[in-house]
Protein backbone atom coordinates (compact mmCIF):
# COMPACT_ATOMS: atom_id res chain seq x y z
CA UNK A 1 0.00 0.00 0.00
CA UNK A 2 1.29 3.45 -0.95
CA UNK A 3 1.68 5.32 2.06
CA UNK A 4 2.44 9.67 3.30
CA UNK A 5 5.74 10.48 4.10
CA UNK A 6 5.91 12.63 7.42
CA UNK A 7 8.44 13.91 9.96
CA UNK A 8 8.49 14.71 13.56
CA UNK A 9 10.32 15.87 16.70
CA UNK A 10 10.50 14.24 19.80
CA UNK A 11 11.62 13.95 23.17
CA UNK A 12 11.67 11.82 26.08
CA UNK A 13 12.09 14.91 29.12
CA UNK A 14 9.43 16.97 27.26
CA UNK A 15 8.78 18.11 23.89
CA UNK A 16 10.41 20.48 21.83
CA UNK A 17 9.30 23.29 19.29
CA UNK A 18 11.99 22.61 16.48
CA UNK A 19 10.84 20.17 13.55
CA UNK A 20 12.14 19.27 10.36
CA UNK A 21 11.60 21.73 7.71
CA UNK A 22 11.48 18.75 5.02
CA UNK A 23 12.75 14.76 4.27
CA UNK A 24 15.09 14.12 6.44
CA UNK A 25 18.29 12.84 4.39
CA UNK A 26 20.45 11.86 8.09
CA UNK A 27 22.36 8.85 6.98
CA UNK A 28 23.71 6.09 9.07
CA UNK A 29 26.82 7.48 9.62
CA UNK A 30 25.74 11.06 11.56
CA UNK A 31 28.16 11.13 14.56
CA UNK A 32 26.28 10.10 17.85
CA UNK A 33 26.42 12.32 21.07
CA UNK A 34 28.00 11.00 23.96
CA UNK A 35 26.17 9.56 26.77
CA UNK A 36 24.38 11.45 28.72
CA UNK A 37 24.06 14.24 25.79
CA UNK A 38 20.75 14.89 24.89
CA UNK A 39 19.72 14.44 21.07
CA UNK A 40 16.14 15.30 20.17
CA UNK A 41 14.21 12.24 18.19
CA UNK A 42 12.94 13.50 14.53
CA UNK A 43 10.47 11.13 12.90
CA UNK A 44 10.17 10.41 9.12
CA UNK A 45 6.61 9.16 7.90
CA UNK A 46 4.92 8.60 4.60
CA UNK A 47 0.65 8.29 4.23
CA UNK A 48 -1.37 5.90 2.20
CA UNK A 49 -2.64 7.19 -1.01
CA UNK A 50 -6.59 7.74 -1.13
CA UNK A 51 -8.43 9.70 -3.14
CA UNK A 52 -5.97 13.03 -3.88
CA UNK A 53 -8.26 15.44 -1.62
CA UNK A 54 -7.16 17.98 0.61
CA UNK A 55 -6.34 17.86 3.77
CA UNK A 56 -6.77 20.62 6.46
CA UNK A 57 -8.12 20.98 9.41
CA UNK A 58 -11.34 20.06 8.77
CA UNK A 59 -10.97 17.46 5.96
CA UNK A 60 -11.69 14.05 6.98
CA UNK A 61 -10.46 11.97 4.02
CA UNK A 62 -6.47 12.49 3.80
CA UNK A 63 -4.23 11.94 0.88
CA UNK A 64 -0.56 12.66 -0.84
CA UNK A 65 -0.75 16.44 -1.84
CA UNK A 66 -3.25 17.17 1.09
CA UNK A 67 -1.63 20.36 2.66
CA UNK A 68 -1.62 20.32 6.41
CA UNK A 69 -1.57 21.25 9.70
CA UNK A 70 -2.90 17.59 10.57
CA UNK A 71 -3.06 17.06 13.98
CA UNK A 72 -1.34 12.87 14.86
CA UNK A 73 -0.44 11.04 17.96
CA UNK A 74 2.85 9.09 18.97
CA UNK A 75 3.30 6.24 21.87
CA UNK A 76 6.38 5.08 22.71
CA UNK A 77 8.34 1.95 25.27
CA UNK A 78 11.64 2.02 26.01
CA UNK A 79 14.27 -0.55 26.23
CA UNK A 80 14.98 -1.67 30.43
CA UNK A 81 18.58 -0.25 30.94
CA UNK A 82 19.39 -3.49 32.54
CA UNK A 83 17.88 -6.65 30.51
CA UNK A 84 17.66 -4.63 27.22
CA UNK A 85 13.98 -5.70 27.44
CA UNK A 86 10.61 -3.91 25.62
CA UNK A 87 7.31 -3.83 27.53
CA UNK A 88 5.08 -6.44 26.40
CA UNK A 89 2.85 -3.99 25.27
CA UNK A 90 1.62 -0.37 25.42
CA UNK A 91 -0.76 -0.94 28.02
CA UNK A 92 2.03 1.15 30.73
CA UNK A 93 2.00 4.42 28.34
CA UNK A 94 -0.59 6.57 30.21
CA UNK A 95 -0.26 9.61 28.01
CA UNK A 96 0.74 9.64 23.85
CA UNK A 97 2.05 12.62 22.31
CA UNK A 98 0.19 15.21 20.36
CA UNK A 99 1.89 16.34 17.56
CA UNK A 100 1.83 18.60 13.89
CA UNK A 101 1.98 17.50 10.45
CA UNK A 102 2.47 20.42 8.21
CA UNK A 103 3.58 20.89 4.78
CA UNK A 104 2.49 19.17 1.51
CA UNK A 105 1.76 15.23 2.40
CA UNK A 106 4.17 12.74 0.31
CA UNK A 107 3.66 9.25 -0.23
CA UNK A 108 7.43 7.99 -0.78
CA UNK A 109 10.30 7.65 1.36
CA UNK A 110 12.77 10.25 -0.19
CA UNK A 111 9.71 12.72 0.55
CA UNK A 112 9.00 12.77 4.05
CA UNK A 113 8.00 16.09 5.73
CA UNK A 114 8.09 17.11 8.81
CA UNK A 115 5.97 16.90 11.85
CA UNK A 116 6.45 18.69 14.63
CA UNK A 117 5.74 17.94 18.55
CA UNK A 118 4.49 19.92 20.63
CA UNK A 119 6.97 18.87 23.62
CA UNK A 120 10.27 17.85 22.26
CA UNK A 121 11.44 14.20 22.76
CA UNK A 122 14.73 13.14 23.53
CA UNK A 123 16.10 9.67 22.86
CA UNK A 124 17.80 7.70 25.71
CA UNK A 125 21.58 8.10 26.36
CA UNK A 126 22.93 5.91 28.96
CA UNK A 127 25.64 3.35 28.72
CA UNK A 128 23.71 1.10 26.81
CA UNK A 129 20.13 -0.40 25.59
CA UNK A 130 19.24 3.01 24.65
CA UNK A 131 16.63 2.10 21.55
CA UNK A 132 13.09 3.34 21.41
CA UNK A 133 9.77 2.15 19.73
CA UNK A 134 7.24 4.53 18.23
CA UNK A 135 3.44 3.93 16.71
CA UNK A 136 1.55 6.88 15.28
CA UNK A 137 -1.95 7.16 14.70
CA UNK A 138 -4.26 9.71 12.78
CA UNK A 139 -6.76 11.46 14.00
CA UNK A 140 -4.91 12.93 17.21
CA UNK A 141 -6.72 11.07 19.65
CA UNK A 142 -6.15 10.33 23.63
CA UNK A 143 -6.25 6.92 24.47
CA UNK A 144 -9.20 5.30 26.06
CA UNK A 145 -10.50 6.83 29.71
CA UNK A 146 -8.81 3.56 31.92
CA UNK A 147 -7.31 1.36 29.14
CA UNK A 148 -3.91 2.79 28.49
CA UNK A 149 -2.50 1.96 24.98
CA UNK A 150 -6.06 1.90 23.68
CA UNK A 151 -7.18 4.24 21.42
CA UNK A 152 -11.32 4.69 20.47
CA UNK A 153 -12.24 6.74 17.33
CA UNK A 154 -15.67 7.20 16.03
CA UNK A 155 -16.41 6.07 12.24
CA UNK A 156 -19.04 8.63 11.84
CA UNK A 157 -18.55 8.73 7.36
CA UNK A 158 -16.65 11.56 7.25
CA UNK A 159 -13.46 10.88 9.11
CA UNK A 160 -10.23 9.57 8.17
CA UNK A 161 -8.35 6.88 10.68
CA UNK A 162 -4.77 5.73 9.73
CA UNK A 163 -2.12 3.92 11.82
CA UNK A 164 1.63 3.61 11.64
CA UNK A 165 3.87 0.66 11.92
CA UNK A 166 5.56 0.46 14.95
CA UNK A 167 9.60 1.59 14.48
CA UNK A 168 12.35 1.28 16.67
CA UNK A 169 15.14 4.19 16.77
CA UNK A 170 17.94 5.01 19.21
CA UNK A 171 20.24 8.14 18.45
CA UNK A 172 22.94 5.80 16.45
CA UNK A 173 19.53 4.40 14.18
CA UNK A 174 17.63 7.37 14.34
CA UNK A 175 14.15 8.10 13.41
CA UNK A 176 13.53 9.72 10.22
CA UNK A 177 16.26 8.71 8.56
CA UNK A 178 16.15 7.61 4.63
CA UNK A 179 18.64 5.48 3.10
CA UNK A 180 18.41 5.33 -0.77
CA UNK A 181 17.82 2.12 -1.56
CA UNK A 182 19.03 0.84 2.08
CA UNK A 183 16.62 -1.38 4.13
CA UNK A 184 17.46 0.49 7.15
CA UNK A 185 14.73 3.49 6.70
CA UNK A 186 13.40 4.54 9.67
CA UNK A 187 10.47 6.56 8.08
CA UNK A 188 6.99 5.67 9.81
CA UNK A 189 3.95 4.82 6.78
CA UNK A 190 0.02 6.05 7.90
CA UNK A 191 -2.02 3.41 6.47
CA UNK A 192 -5.86 3.92 6.07
CA UNK A 193 -8.12 1.48 8.35
CA UNK A 194 -11.25 2.19 6.43
CA UNK A 195 -12.54 2.23 3.01
CA UNK A 196 -13.83 4.83 1.03
CA UNK A 197 -17.64 4.44 -0.73
CA UNK A 198 -18.55 7.42 -3.58
CA UNK A 199 -21.44 7.80 -4.67
CA UNK A 200 -23.19 8.70 -7.77
CA UNK A 201 -26.00 8.54 -9.76
CA UNK A 202 -27.75 8.75 -13.48
CA UNK A 203 -30.53 8.34 -15.48
CA UNK A 204 -30.35 5.47 -17.66
CA UNK A 205 -33.19 6.38 -19.58
CA UNK A 206 -35.63 9.70 -20.32
CA UNK A 207 -38.08 8.90 -18.15
CA UNK A 208 -36.26 8.02 -15.54
CA UNK A 209 -36.04 11.17 -13.64
CA UNK A 210 -39.58 11.87 -13.98
CA UNK A 211 -40.08 8.96 -12.37
CA UNK A 212 -38.09 9.10 -9.46
CA UNK A 213 -38.05 12.88 -8.67
CA UNK A 214 -34.56 14.15 -6.89
CA UNK A 215 -33.09 11.90 -4.24
CA UNK A 216 -33.46 12.96 -0.68
CA UNK A 217 -31.11 10.66 1.09
CA UNK A 218 -29.20 8.04 1.07
CA UNK A 219 -27.74 5.52 3.87
CA UNK A 220 -25.60 2.67 4.41
CA UNK A 221 -27.27 0.28 6.45
CA UNK A 222 -26.30 -1.16 9.63
CA UNK A 223 -22.41 0.24 10.10
CA UNK A 224 -20.57 -0.20 13.18
CA UNK A 225 -19.42 3.30 14.97
CA UNK A 226 -16.10 3.12 16.72
CA UNK A 227 -12.69 1.97 15.54
CA UNK A 228 -10.75 0.71 18.72
CA UNK A 229 -7.10 0.20 17.98
CA UNK A 230 -5.23 -1.83 21.10
CA UNK A 231 -1.20 -0.44 20.20
CA UNK A 232 0.48 -1.27 18.23
CA UNK A 233 -1.62 -2.79 15.57
CA UNK A 234 -4.68 -4.55 16.56
CA UNK A 235 -7.52 -3.09 14.83
CA UNK A 236 -11.33 -3.98 15.18
CA UNK A 237 -14.82 -2.41 15.13
CA UNK A 238 -17.40 -2.65 17.29
CA UNK A 239 -20.38 -1.06 18.80
CA UNK A 240 -24.26 -0.93 18.12
CA UNK A 241 -24.73 -0.92 14.04
CA UNK A 242 -27.04 1.95 12.91
CA UNK A 243 -27.86 3.60 9.62
CA UNK A 244 -24.87 6.10 8.85
CA UNK A 245 -25.94 8.74 6.23
CA UNK A 246 -23.65 9.93 3.11
CA UNK A 247 -21.47 12.91 3.97
CA UNK A 248 -23.01 15.45 1.33
CA UNK A 249 -19.62 16.76 0.20
CA UNK A 250 -17.09 16.14 -2.48
CA UNK A 251 -14.50 13.19 -1.91
CA UNK A 252 -12.32 15.31 -3.97
CA UNK A 253 -12.30 18.82 -2.30
CA UNK A 254 -14.69 18.82 0.16
CA UNK A 255 -16.91 21.42 -1.16
CA UNK A 256 -20.51 20.60 -0.30
CA UNK A 257 -23.13 19.36 -2.81
CA UNK A 258 -26.27 20.77 -3.27
CA UNK A 259 -29.11 18.58 -2.01
CA UNK A 260 -32.39 21.16 -2.22
CA UNK A 261 -35.12 21.86 0.06
CA UNK A 262 -36.66 18.39 -2.01
CA UNK A 263 -33.38 16.54 -2.72
CA UNK A 264 -30.78 16.42 -5.09
CA UNK A 265 -31.66 16.15 -8.87
CA UNK A 266 -30.25 13.43 -10.95
CA UNK A 267 -30.29 13.59 -14.70
CA UNK A 268 -30.37 11.75 -18.17
CA UNK A 269 -27.91 12.79 -20.17
CA UNK A 270 -29.37 12.33 -24.11
CA UNK A 271 -25.85 13.34 -25.74
CA UNK A 272 -24.85 9.73 -24.71
CA UNK A 273 -25.34 7.24 -27.61
CA UNK A 274 -25.13 3.52 -27.73
CA UNK A 275 -22.43 3.66 -29.84
CA UNK A 276 -19.27 2.78 -27.55
CA UNK A 277 -19.36 1.89 -23.70
CA UNK A 278 -22.85 3.62 -23.04
CA UNK A 279 -22.60 2.84 -19.34
CA UNK A 280 -18.81 4.24 -18.80
CA UNK A 281 -20.09 7.89 -20.89
CA UNK A 282 -22.95 7.75 -18.62
CA UNK A 283 -20.75 7.59 -15.56
CA UNK A 284 -18.86 10.22 -17.07
CA UNK A 285 -21.84 12.38 -16.62
CA UNK A 286 -23.02 11.12 -13.17
CA UNK A 287 -24.34 13.31 -10.50
CA UNK A 288 -22.12 13.21 -7.53
CA UNK A 289 -23.84 12.45 -4.49
CA UNK A 290 -21.59 12.31 -1.52
CA UNK A 291 -19.13 10.00 0.42
CA UNK A 292 -19.03 7.79 3.45
CA UNK A 293 -15.72 6.50 5.17
CA UNK A 294 -16.67 3.07 6.78
CA UNK A 295 -14.96 -0.34 8.39
CA UNK A 296 -13.86 -2.15 5.93
CA UNK A 297 -16.45 -5.28 4.36
CA UNK A 298 -15.10 -8.68 4.03
CA UNK A 299 -15.02 -11.01 0.77
CA UNK A 300 -18.65 -12.46 0.88
CA UNK A 301 -19.55 -10.11 3.70
CA UNK A 302 -22.36 -7.73 2.65
CA UNK A 303 -23.53 -3.35 2.14
CA UNK A 304 -27.19 -2.50 1.85
CA UNK A 305 -28.51 1.00 1.16
CA UNK A 306 -31.68 2.85 2.36
CA UNK A 307 -32.65 5.53 -0.38
CA UNK A 308 -35.39 8.31 -0.28
CA UNK A 309 -36.49 9.69 -3.67
CA UNK A 310 -38.72 12.58 -4.22
CA UNK A 311 -41.56 10.35 -6.13
CA UNK A 312 -40.47 6.79 -5.05
CA UNK A 313 -40.33 7.25 -1.46
CA UNK A 314 -37.91 5.67 0.91
CA UNK A 315 -36.43 1.99 -0.38
CA UNK A 316 -34.23 -0.34 2.14
CA UNK A 317 -33.44 -3.35 0.67
CA UNK A 318 -30.98 -1.55 -2.32
CA UNK A 319 -28.25 -4.28 -1.88
CA UNK A 320 -24.86 -3.39 -3.18
CA UNK A 321 -22.72 -6.63 -4.99
CA UNK A 322 -19.38 -6.46 -3.45
CA UNK A 323 -16.29 -7.11 -5.44
CA UNK A 324 -14.41 -10.81 -5.01
CA UNK A 325 -12.25 -9.30 -2.18
CA UNK A 326 -14.94 -7.51 -0.68
CA UNK A 327 -14.52 -3.52 0.41
CA UNK A 328 -11.04 -3.34 1.62
CA UNK A 329 -9.30 -0.84 4.07
CA UNK A 330 -7.30 2.18 1.98
CA UNK A 331 -9.64 1.40 -0.95
CA UNK A 332 -11.89 4.15 -2.56
CA UNK A 333 -14.44 2.84 -4.46
CA UNK A 334 -17.36 4.47 -6.76
CA UNK A 335 -20.44 3.09 -6.88
CA UNK A 336 -23.36 4.22 -9.37
CA UNK A 337 -26.86 4.44 -9.24
CA UNK A 338 -28.48 3.62 -12.35
CA UNK A 339 -31.83 5.05 -12.38
CA UNK A 340 -34.35 3.89 -14.85
CA UNK A 341 -38.10 3.98 -15.06
CA UNK A 342 -38.61 0.70 -12.81
CA UNK A 343 -35.46 0.12 -10.99
CA UNK A 344 -32.72 0.75 -9.49
CA UNK A 345 -29.06 -1.05 -9.92
CA UNK A 346 -26.12 -0.34 -8.05
CA UNK A 347 -22.62 -0.98 -9.76
CA UNK A 348 -19.34 0.06 -8.35
CA UNK A 349 -15.93 0.67 -9.49
CA UNK A 350 -12.41 1.30 -7.46
CA UNK A 351 -10.93 4.60 -7.97
CA UNK A 352 -7.59 6.22 -6.04
CA UNK A 353 -6.64 5.51 -2.60
CA UNK A 354 -5.69 2.31 -4.26
CA UNK A 355 -7.49 0.76 -7.67
CA UNK A 356 -10.60 -1.22 -6.53
CA UNK A 357 -13.36 -1.51 -8.90
CA UNK A 358 -16.85 -0.17 -9.89
CA UNK A 359 -20.20 -1.07 -8.37
CA UNK A 360 -23.26 -0.28 -10.45
CA UNK A 361 -26.99 -0.64 -8.45
CA UNK A 362 -30.13 -0.66 -10.56
CA UNK A 363 -33.02 1.54 -9.52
Amino acid sequence: MKTFVRQAVLSAMGLSAMALAGCSKASLDTPVAPVGERVEITLGAEVASTAKVKAGLSRGVVDKGSAGPLFVSFARIDQDETSGKYPADYSDVDSAFVASWKGTLASADGSATAIKFYDPKFYLSRASNNSTKLVGWYPQTAFKSGSNGVIEIAVNGSNDIMLTEELEGSKDKRFGTYVVGGPDNKIFHFSHQLTQLRFFAYGVDAAAPGVWGKIKSIKLKEQLPTCEITLPDEVVFSGTAAHLALVKKKASDDSDIAYGTDGLEFSFDSSVTADGDEQANREKSATECGYAMVAPIAAGGKLTLIIETEKGGERDDIAVSLPADGFKAGFAYNIYLRFSAITIEPKAAISEWQTGGNVNIEM
